[in-house]
């Protein structure tokens, strides 16, 4: 759906990795500048007890703005969980009620259920072991969309493609799966890591 994905996607890629990584820098930097490494690490939280130090009597005003960005988040993973129900619909894979769109042309259904289900996961489980879980879900679904791109690319080399993924970039974010998927099975070895 991106027009002109060749000049879309590797600016768009460039441009936000850049303004992440400048703005975690200046965050670490912020840190370090504020609070001693051992604050640091005896602090359930860095960004409550640098707010504490610098800016005390704004507490609340961050507080509401990072539940509002968490909420933002939860609101985008939603309606991007319910595209998937919603393409999958149109082509075939679930049934069509999924597929239908309201007077805004918004997948209401697949929204509905996704949100259904995002709240019995949260409700009924606990929380640390669900990010940690949906985590380690997304990881190993990249890592199978990595292979899945390198097998098209190599059985059907003939497809239009709009936009070709470096290979160092798909070998890279294969190895980085792995090490992600299997690193907290061998140094925390747990049956729940199986299931």
């Amino acid at each position: 759906e991106i027009k002109s994905p060749t000049d879309t996607i590797p600016k768009s890629l460039l441009s936000g990795l850049s303004i992440v990584t400048l703005l975690y820098l200046l965050t670490n930097i912020s840190y370090l500048a504020v609070l001693t490494p051992q604050e640091i690490i005896s602090s359930d939280s860095v960004a409550v007890t640098w707010m504490n130090r610098v800016f005390p009597s704004a507490q609340r005003v961050i507080s509401l703005g990072i539940s509002t960005s968490l909420m933002s988040s939860s609101f985008n993973g939603i309606l991007s969980a319910s595209r998937i129900f919603y393409r999958a619909s149109q082509d075939g894979q679930l049934p069509v009620i999924y597929s239908m769109l309201n007077d805004h042309h918004s997948p209401v259904v697949a929204v509905i259920l996704i949100t259904i289900l995002s709240s019995i996961a949260v409700i009924a489980s606990n929380l640390i072991y669900l990010v940690k879980y949906v985590g380690l879900g997304s990881w190993c679904l990249n890592m199978l969309h990595m292979i899945g791109l390198l097998k098209l690319r190599y059985q059907k080399p003939d497809l239009p493609r709009p936009y070709k993924v470096w290979l160092p970039f798909v070998f890279g974010n294969i190895t980085f799966s792995v090490f992600l998927i299997f690193i907290p099975v061998i140094l925390s070895p747990n049956i729940e890591h199986v299931y």
